[in-house]
């Protein structure tokens, strides 16, 4: 059996569903009301002050490079 990647636990920011995701995960589906969670968007507006909607694509590419930096690659395991 390969070994799978790690998970943590996110809370819907809509209805504090506790769904559990993968650690490279950027964008889930809530378990408890179905929403698509954009977790690059959330930290953006935490960060920044801006929505994800007002953003250009190249802004957008910025936040995501700024989301991803923050992870920690070494302990990463590529499923094929």
């Amino acid at each position: 059996m390969m070994p799978t990647r790690s998970q943590h636990d996110e809370t819907c920011p809509i209805c504090s569903t506790v769904t559990k995701v993968g650690d490279r995960t950027w964008h889930y589906t809530c378990e408890g009301c179905g929403s698509g969670i954009n977790l690059i968007g959330i930290s953006w507006k935490r960060e920044k002050g801006r929505n994800w909607g007002e953003l250009s694509q190249e802004e957008k590419r910025e936040a995501g490079d700024e989301f991803f930096k923050t992870l920690s690659w070494k302990d990463e395991i590529i499923e094929i």
